[in-house]
């Protein structure tokens, strides 16, 4: 296995042996960045601010000055090459001044001078100076760093230090004028004041974002490809227990679905422009710093920005973003004193989505009715339907078996048991997080904890889940030149779970069953099926226990200026145990007798699995501007990423004690136990090549070329280019006259990127399977082997086209921003199962002849303003996307209801029947039960299918010349996903409101609710939409006359006769249901306490908020069930809604 390994994965060239050295090499290379340059000067008996302001000007290290009487008009001649550390040094020093680097500004100040003594002739002050400090904070009350405090007609000046704070002397007839990127610069008279504490609003026109892409990052208005970025305030300011449900709806274009409301199994599913193959790879590689990881366990709080790459921008990522790229930047510390935060909140969860329940007399009349159309025997006779009709209760029907003689105990126990009550309760979601960060003027670090506690809604037995997060960031500057970067995070998963069916068992429970027999010490069970809340008390269980451990080390190299170098290693480990406790349990009837054992014998079930991923890589960086308008960058680099796992499984039944579990305690006679694994590398090249004119006309070019182990070595390369352009209209001449327009760029681009997921690791050797036995002898039975499928010798990459069009633009002082993309992708060469003859005699192996095409759009507009004190904002998102199989090889074989693939349909559509109603009229049923096809037992008020294609046989498929009746119904997929998020600020008051939906979603009944009493089951409840909706037939007398009129209704008739509920409820338009919806998802107020109460108790900042989540929901679907739930899953857990009361505490 070994040596197969090793010649399966890509071979390191040479080239690739010598990143290391390369990389030992960065570590030790000299620098000219920073203060570590050189520099000309040619200064002839000039000024010493103007030498200081050439100084400044070569090195791109802003100059500032710190105190009013910092002397600057002595002359000063320097001519020739210097080491410009050693020349300010020695410059400023000769003129009793001296300098403190702040980021990447020099601060000259004053030496001070020893105090004049009494014989020291004075000077004739002119003007009074006074000493002004004070602190400069946002809107927020955050302490600004960085501000630069200038004299109004001077350079003189200082800038506020980490903690917004400075202090300057100057004349009281001084005006001081605050300003930094990103904000509204003021001016301020000095006065008499000695204290000025000033807030600066941001300036929405000049604040310039900065979006992470691949191997580096970039401006906003530079970018020429689709890329979305997460406002970070959607996860700090609303308790947020996962990343994927806070991206619901967040990013245009990213669907994310959900199958349920289990703790820690929701099933959260993430697909970035619909689909990209049938194959699977349709999820955006996910980047955590970096590294592939997974949004599932990582804390919300450690975030800090988010890039979801869609387009061509893409492609530098190669053969694993074919569903396009999220990446993700956690925090960092910051230089300054350390911080310490703190995240509390408390949230009580509530089911919701559970279908309609019946109440007793629903469920009594819909059962009789049933009985009754299918001509049986009925439950609840007309004598005892009457006791319920008078109102007498069970004391008259206890009476009434009696008398009868009768001790079924489906009657003895009759009651109306209110089983949601007592299988669900409310539950609650502890959640803590706790950060210290900071840092000094080597390095910075950011050390981080976070626990969430998530219980389920079940009311017996453990439903919990609990998650462990630790992490560290750390930044060392080692040198001038070099600067390295650790980060190592720990996350762990702890499920407890029943490993029963306790939802199954609940939709089949019959509403007069007890929840114990008669005496209350069993639990009572009933017509061969479990009590659920005996499945949850003595059933089985299931521990769960995933642990992932991501250690990340980077080192970055300044060469020179405009030119750096990183390298980065990483490691990924995974670990993810279980153990299943199968303990034999009893059944009991009405009066206590044993009527069969559960899980006899009794099992236990071991797994192991041990995942590693490995990634090394190397690139180059360089950007340059010639003259004032040329801006290039470059890109360049090498990876290699290796990824092996292993999986052991063994189980034993019946062990000597139902208290023990152990597989040493279980009989050896009676064992099972395998092992699996897998392991697969890929080597890149890839590279970058941007440039603009004056932030006018904009160009990326990228391409990343892959070889992959998971293909057979003469197809394993693949090339995947991609190109986009840019044109910042607003920045022509012909446009800056233009009064409300502040921004408008326009975007193209192509890209290809690549899908590898299609193949499992050995795809292309001929495989044997070992897993089965001969069907003879006894005890251990002999293994038997036999030759898997055909290998695919030839089949390669699927390759996605992607061209996109875009425009962005700001309006009205940048208040009204927006963005529109439109787009296509194609997979031009997709694995698919083409036909073959049936003489092959073996599964045959894929090909790439498939092909795919997505169309679809998206738009994105956000106004922020304020009015007077208060500061509001309004976002919103609107997307759209269809695809279609485009070719299929000639397959065209599909069925009525789900279907997978079909050419010329979308991925996962719905067939079905034409459903034209109930049958009303005796015409109606004799010209309908003429047509071949029909089933002649149907009666007034069963289903009629329409004859779509009008040969006058109602069949699914017709023949060569006709298409047969089935229609096509939707598909899976949502379509018109819109977001809108709204808030504002007043005085120390927040408050946000987030609405998510969906205009179109086909939602098809299936499994246990595709029909009422499906397959007959007189057991199973209906759901209580079904009552008194269905047409049922007029009520005749002996004699002819009608005794009850005919019940209109949308819906077939009732029926517990199996033939007949599987003719009625065909998969059909009956079935398939408008999941159209829209949801509040998401209400938070928030109070953040004034700054003069909290420094009192040494507090930063302290907030409290309550919060809601999936509140309110507007939609059509009847019957109660959740228009969010994936198809035919009704029995999916119950998702939940929330009520949150939380604590934010920053020192």
């Amino acid at each position: 296995m070994n040596f197969f390994l090793q010649n399966a994965l890509p071979r390191w060239p040479k080239r690739g042996i010598l990143l290391p050295f390369f990389l030992l090499w960065l570590f030790s290379a000299p620098a000219l960045a920073g203060l570590d340059q050189e520099i000309k000067l040619n200064c002839q008996n000039e000024k010493l601010e103007a030498v200081l302001k050439e100084i400044g000007k070569q090195s791109g290290l802003r100059i500032l000055f710190r105190n009013a009487d910092v002397e600057l008009r002595e002359r000063v001649s320097l001519q020739g090459t210097f080491a410009l550390e050693k020349t300010l040094k020695d410059l400023l020093k000769k003129h009793s001044l001296d300098y403190k680097i702040v980021g990447d500004q020099i601060v000259v100040f004053g030496r001070k001078k020893p105090a004049k003594t009494a014989t020291e002739p004075t000077e004739n002050v002119q003007t009074q100076k006074t000493e002004v400090s004070g602190t400069v904070t946002d809107e927020s009350g955050e302490g600004l760093p960085g501000v630069n405090i200038i004299i109004k007609g001077t350079t003189t000046g200082t800038a506020t230090d980490f903690e917004g704070r400075y202090t300057l002397v100057v004349d009281k007839s001084a005006v001081l004028q605050f300003s930094a990127v990103g904000f509204k610069a003021q001016e301020i008279m000095v006065g008499n004041q000695t204290r000025i504490d000033i807030m600066l609003a941001p300036n929405l026109a000049e604040l310039e974002e900065v979006v992470v892409v691949g191997y580096g990052e970039v401006k906003k208005s530079s970018l020429t490809g689709a890329v979305a970025s997460l406002d970070t305030e959607v996860l700090e300011s609303r308790p947020v227990t996962t990343v994927n449900s806070a991206l619901q709806g967040a990013i245009p274009g990213l669907t994310i679905t959900r199958n349920g409301g289990q703790p820690g199994r929701e099933g959260f599913s993430l697909q970035l422009r619909d689909f990209s193959s049938v194959n699977g790879g349709s999820s955006p590689l996910v980047l955590i710093d970096g590294l592939p990881g997974s949004l599932d366990l990582l804390n919300p709080d450690d975030i800090q920005s988010m890039s979801v790459l869609k387009d061509a921008a893409a492609a530098i990522y190669g053969s694993r973003a074919a569903g396009g790229v999220i990446l993700i930047t956690t925090k960092t510390g910051e230089k300054g004193k350390p911080t310490i935060e703190f995240k509390s909140n408390l949230t009580v969860k509530t089911p919701q989505g559970m279908y309609d329940q019946p109440t007793m007399m629903e469920y009594i009349e819909m059962h009789r009715e049933a009985q009754s159309n299918a001509g049986e025997a009925l439950w609840f006779p007309d004598d005892i339907y009457q006791k319920f009709l008078d109102g007498t209760g069970v004391d008259g029907v206890d009476e009434w078996f009696q008398d009868k003689g009768k001790n079924n105990p489906r009657y003895y126990f009759y009651g109306e048991t209110d089983w949601e009550d007592e299988l669900f309760n409310n539950s609650y979601i502890r959640n803590n997080s706790l950060s210290l960060s900071g840092g000094g003027d080597k390095s910075k670090y950011r050390v981080s904890l976070g626990h969430i506690k998530d219980e389920g809604f079940f009311s017996i037995g453990n439903n919990v889940m609990e998650r462990y997060n630790l992490k560290l960031n750390y930044s060392y500057n080692v040198t001038d030149w070099l600067d390295v970067d650790a980060i190592v995070a720990f996350e762990r998963r702890e499920i407890d779970e029943t490993d029963e069916s306790p939802l199954q068992q609940y939709q089949r429970l019959n509403l007069m069953a007890p929840t114990h027999i008669a005496d209350g010490s069993q639990y009572y069970t009933w017509g061969g099926f479990t009590n659920p809340l005996q499945l949850l008390d003595e059933g089985a269980r299931r521990y769960d226990n995933l642990t992932r451990l991501r250690t990340n080390f980077k080192a970055t190299v300044k060469l020179a200026k405009g030119l750096k170098a990183v390298g980065q290693i990483g490691y990924n480990h995974s670990f993810d145990d279980y153990k299943i406790e199968r303990p034999t349990f009893e059944r009991y009837h009405w009066n206590g007798a044993v009527t069969a054992k559960v899980n006899n014998p009794n099992r236990v079930e071991f797994s192991n699995y041990k995942g590693l991923y490995k990634n090394l890589t190397g690139f180059l960086n360089y950007t340059r501007t010639l003259g004032e308008n040329h801006n290039f960058g470059l890109t360049a680099g090498y990876s290699y990423e290796e990824s092996s796992n292993n999986r052991v499984n063994a189980w034993r039944k019946d062990l000597i004690s139902n208290d023990l579990f152990a597989l040493p305690l279980g009989n050896s006679e009676e064992q099972f136990n395998s092992q699996s694994g897998s392991k697969w590398g890929i080597e890149s090249y890839f590279g970058r090549f941007n440039y603009d004119f004056a932030g006018r006309y904009l160009i990326e070019a990228n391409f990343r070329r892959d070889r992959s182990s998971k293909f057979h070595p003469d197809v394993r390369d693949g090339f995947f280019p991609g190109v986009s352009l840019g044109w910042a209209v607003s920045e022509e001449g012909f446009m800056q006259n233009v009064p409300v327009l502040d921004f408008l760029k326009l975007r193209a681009s192509y890209g290809e990127t690549g899908n590898q997921s299609i193949a499992n690791a050995y795809s292309y050797i001929q495989t044997i399977d070992i897993g089965k036995q001969y069907p003879f002898g006894s005890g251990s039975k002999t293994a038997r082997a036999t030759l898997g499928g055909l290998p695919s010798v030839e089949g390669t990459w699927e390759t996605m086209l992607t061209r996109n069009f875009g425009v962005d633009f700001a309006l009205l002082d940048s208040r009204l921003k927006g963005s529109f993309d439109y787009y296509r992708k194609e997979n031009e060469n997709m694995l698919i199962n083409v036909v073959f003859p049936q003489t092959l005699g073996a599964s045959a192996p894929k090909v790439n002849e498939g092909t795919l095409e997505v169309k679809g759009w998206e738009l994105s507009l956000s106004w922020r303003d304020k009015i007077g004190g208060f500061q509001y904002f309004v976002t919103g998102a609107l997307s759209d996307s269809q695809n279609e199989l485009t070719h299929l090889g000639g397959k065209d074989t599909y069925n009525a209801g789900l279907v997978g693939t079909r050419e010329g349909y979308p991925i996962n559509s719905y067939f079905g029947y034409d459903y034209m109603g109930p049958i009303k009229t005796e015409e109606e049923l004799a010209e309908f039960k003429a047509m071949s096809g029909v089933q002649q037992n149907i009666q007034l008020g069963d289903s009629r299918y329409r004859d779509v294609d009008g040969n006058g046989r109602i069949d699914p498929y017709g023949d060569e010349d006709e298409d047969g009746d089935l229609i096509y119904l939707g598909n899976t997929s949502p379509r018109y996903n819109y977001s809108v998020n709204m808030g504002g600020s007043f005085r120390n008051f927040d408050i946000a409101l987030f609405f998510q939906g969906v205009g179109k979603k086909t939602t098809y009944l299936g499994g246990q609710f595709g029909a009422p009493y499906q397959g007959g089951a007189k057991w199973y409840k209906p759901n209580a939409m079904y009552h008194n909706t269905t047409y049922q037939p007029a009520e005749m007398d002996g004699n002819g006359n009608v005794v009850k009129e005919a019940r209109e209704g949308e819906y077939p008739r009732l029926s517990t006769n199996k033939g007949i509920v599987g003719w009625n409820w065909r998969a059909s338009r009956l079935r398939a249901l408008d999941g159209a919806y829209l949801r509040l998802k998401n209400v938070t107020v928030g109070y953040t306490f004034p700054k003069h109460l909290t420094e009192r108790l040494r507090i930063n900042r302290l907030r409290v908020f309550a919060n809601g989540t999936d509140l309110l929901t507007f939609h059509n679907m009847k019957g109660g069930y959740d228009p969010e739930q994936p198809p035919g899953s009704a029995l999916s857990y119950p998702f939940a809604k929330t009520y949150t009361l939380g604590l934010e505490v920053r020192f």
